[in-house]
């Protein structure tokens, strides 16, 4: 089954959506990342339940062997969306960043594993998401086939908790992060 671009930022969106109404303390109280990881993870199980796929978190096998990447002895993504034992249905790898947990050289590390995850064989993800997280907002760069195709700003709703897109003519470059995509977001 093939898994649309669309339908799979929808799907992250409102795995997001819950994370910082049930749990946005977690990023207001400066919490370990693994700590949102699992959070956002299990949100996310939730929402590809239907499909039957598998949510994990540093996964770090690809069948029998350690998940590796070329040039690297073995690689453990945040949270990946799959089905376990097989490569034919790998559909979205994630990356997470804190506003608290992030340094130029953690960035380019995630950026090149999601590179690497949606081009390199066995793997091919359809997807891969590079997230910031912040208390107040959050952006995401969207990659396909070795590439950041999309880079997307939120802002969060102090009220309702969701998140709010903001319009590439209002992007703000605040930090690493947004300088490592602020082309993205203007192409």
């Amino acid at each position: 089954m093939l898994y649309d671009a669309d339908d799979v930022k929808e799907k992250l969106k409102t795995a997001l959506d819950k994370l910082y109404r049930m749990d946005g303390s977690l990023l207001a109280w400066h919490c370990s990342e693994r700590a949102i990881v699992f959070r956002l993870s299990m949100y996310l199980a939730q929402v590809f339940e239907a499909e039957g796929l598998d949510v994990d978190c540093e996964y770090n096998r690809s069948r029998k062997s350690l998940k590796s990447l070329r040039g690297r002895a073995c690689n453990f993504p945040d949270v990946i969306v799959h089905r376990r034992g097989t490569n034919d249905n790998n559909v979205l790898v994630v990356e997470v960043k804190t506003a608290f947990h992030v340094k130029d050289e953690g960035l380019e590390r995630d950026a090149c594993k999601l590179r690497g995850f949606t081009c390199e064989p066995p793997y091919f993800y359809r997807h891969g998401a590079h997230a910031y997280l912040a208390a107040v907002g959050c952006g995401i760069a969207w990659y396909a086939e070795g590439a950041v195709r999309q880079y997307c700003q939120y802002r969060i709703n102090p009220h309702t908790h969701a998140l709010v897109p903001v319009g590439a003519d209002a992007f703000q470059v605040n930090g690493a992060f947004d300088r490592l995509y602020a082309k993205a977001s203007r192409g």
